[in-house]
């Protein structure tokens, strides 16, 4: 038999206020509160505009979704074997690429919601953007110049500018309207790459269908290596960079002019890391290519993989690294920012000094991706792991509020809301202050 335990909400007769147990309101002062059902607590009031706002949202995303699928489409040649290969082929290295990202966020992951949408963005939205202004600026250069040289000077000039721009714009967007995502610099690399990667398997299934329809497997072969292993996080680490800088700046409220500097510092190192490679790396890997097959004699799709390879690598290892150690950087200021903010609640009561140091210390030893994704936790485990979240999001509330970003009443109730839930999760699993859960 399972006892029901019930949960420790209460609520202020005199101002309303919802909030774990107390013998006195922490707005007010009044004495006793009150206690209610926690359904009343997670009530949400309805809004009209609010489902039309989504309704046609919705509608724009089906138009640009529907856009996208017919120029993949046309790209496949309409072959069903050709999108399969495409498909697939794009689909695989995303998988791979998506649960490294996780990794890098393993210890505070964002919701899957905004994960997916994330995602989405990049694949769909990004994408239907740099379609319509690539496809115009190529048709000026063209017109212009020639095909061959509008081609190169799109690929050049306009693709990185728009298509980091598009990127980038959904990291901005996430600080604007649910800024409380981004937390940290890593918090917005994760974003940032999560966009990336999005963006490149829809490029690479509509690179993979042309190749196939043109050169067969041998083409989509040669070009996997290009695209997905030397240079498959491409699109990813250069948004990084964007997103790392937008990150970096949301613990700058009101402090100095880097707040602004610094973002548009971190989208131009990601375009130009982008205009690098789609000129340095296509002229490297052509030059060698030629080289290989008249001096050599390579086959066609052999050189291209081995010049790929040569002259790839050079331009992508910079990238990563730089990246890797933005990442590292990430990590370090969140276990900063725990050990130096958290014990405020321990000051407020919310937690245990022994309870803060056990977070601190679960945040500091990270877990793996394997742990994270184990099925068999039990559900004392799985409380114990929201327990510590909520008490990592209450340590960025102090660390963004102490550094003069006024916390609005959404943001406050949120803090609130994020008490009440340890108190109810210790509540719930009887966790003692000295329990540890290996």
């Amino acid at each position: 038999m399972v006892a029901t335990v019930a949960s420790p909400v209460q609520q202020c007769a005199r101002c309303g206020l919802i909030q774990p147990p107390a013998n006195f309101c922490r707005r007010c002062g009044n004495p006793d509160p009150f206690p209610i059902s926690s359904e009343r607590y997670w009530g949400e009031h309805s809004s009209v505009g609010r489902p039309i706002a989504y309704s046609i949202l919705t509608l724009i995303f089906a138009v640009m979704l529907g856009c996208v699928i017919l120029v993949l489409l046309s790209a496949t040649g309409l072959h069903a074997r050709s999108i399969a290969i495409a498909v697939g082929a794009a689909i695989l290295p995303t998988i791979a690429y998506g649960a490294l990202i996780a990794w890098l966020d393993r210890a505070e992951p964002e919701s899957w919601e905004l994960r997916i949408l994330t995602f989405l963005w990049g694949a769909v939205v990004a994408v239907f953007i740099a379609l319509i202004l690539n496809s115009t600026a190529y048709s000026i250069f063209a017109l212009l110049t020639d095909a061959d040289t509008g081609a190169i000077l799109t690929a050049v000039t306009s693709a990185p500018l728009v298509e980091e721009s598009a990127k980038g714009l959904l990291v901005l967007l996430v600080l604007w309207i649910a800024r409380r995502n981004i937390d940290s610099m890593l918090d917005g690399l994760v974003l940032g790459a999560t966009v990336g990667l999005g963006f490149a398997m829809t490029e690479n299934i509509m690179y993979f269908g042309t190749a196939y329809r043109d050169g067969g497997a041998e083409a989509v072969g040669a070009l996997f290596v290009i695209r997905c292993l030397i240079n498959g996080m491409g699109h990813a680490v250069w948004t990084s960079f964007t997103g790392a800088a937008v990150g970096w700046s949301r613990g700058r409220h009101g402090r100095g002019v880097l707040r602004f500097i610094v973002p548009v510092l971190g989208w131009a190192t990601a375009v130009a890391g982008h205009a690098i490679w789609n000129l340095g790396a296509t002229i490297v890997i052509g030059i060698m290519n030629i080289v290989l097959i008249e001096t050599y004699q390579f086959s066609e799709w052999r050189a291209f993989v081995v010049a790929g390879v040569m002259g790839g690598l050079p331009f992508v290892i910079p990238t990563v690294l730089t990246a890797s150690i933005f990442a590292r950087l990430g990590r370090e200021q969140e276990d900063r920012i725990i050990r130096t903010y958290l014990p405020i609640e321990v000051r407020l009561g919310t937690l245990t000094p022994f309870e803060a140091d056990r977070v601190i210390g679960q945040h500091s030893h990270r877990p793996t991706l394997r742990s994270l994704r184990r099925k068999n936790r039990s559900v004392r485990e799985r409380r114990q792991a929201a327990f510590d979240a909520a008490a990592v999001r209450l340590a960025f509330f102090h660390y963004h509020a102490l550094r003069g970003e006024r916390p609005d009443k959404a943001t406050v109730q949120r803090a609130e809301q994020m008490r009440w839930r340890i108190a109810t999760l210790r509540s719930a699993s009887d966790l003692q202050p000295r329990d540890i859960i290996h």
